[in-house]
């Protein structure tokens, strides 16, 4: 397992990184993408699957040394982290995001 700091330190980068993202749905998935870069960062599809944009993460991942796709479950672990927060302050939490 990954020593604690370094899994904090990732999920700030992320955070940070994807403050100012808007989320967007339609009938198959659930995106997270950074409009104004033009990026996107995941899709959700409802099926059960995360796609993840690699480019986008890995300069986070390599940051504290650590290899993307290895450690592609913390995408999962971070994904999983918002979509808590999201479903804790719903539409409160989707508003600050996106003004």
């Amino acid at each position: 397992m990954l020593p604690d700091n370094k899994i904090v330190i990732l999920f700030e980068l992320i955070s940070r990184a994807s403050k100012n993202c808007n989320f967007y749905t339609n009938a198959e998935s659930f995106w997270i993408i950074d409009s104004e870069n033009k990026v996107w960062l995941t899709e959700f599809r409802f099926d059960g699957s995360l796609y993840y944009n690699k480019f986008f993460f890995e300069k986070y991942f390599n940051y504290v040394g650590l290899d993307v796709v290895d450690n592609q479950t913390l995408i999962t672990y971070w994904f999983e982290y918002i979509i808590d927060i999201i479903s804790n302050y719903g539409e409160d939490y989707t508003k600050s995001k996106n003004n």
